[in-house]
């Protein structure tokens, strides 16, 4: 009974509209995080390098 339940909200397309647009929501949250996190990175060790220059000169 419980299984018939489900199925018939995943057969509704509108509900399949909305789940998937959250799945790639999600996605594009993740790919952005990584990102923010590599570049915050990337000019941490910039910003580093430049002043390690500067005091060895």
């Amino acid at each position: 009974m419980k299984d018939s339940k489900i199925l018939n909200v995943l057969k509704n397309i509108n509900f399949l509209k909305l789940w998937s647009g959250e799945i790639f929501t999600y996605l594009g949250d993740a790919v952005i995080q990584v990102a923010l996190i590599g570049w915050i990175m990337n000019s941490i060790t910039q910003t580093f390098c430049i002043y390690s220059v500067q005091i060895a000169l």
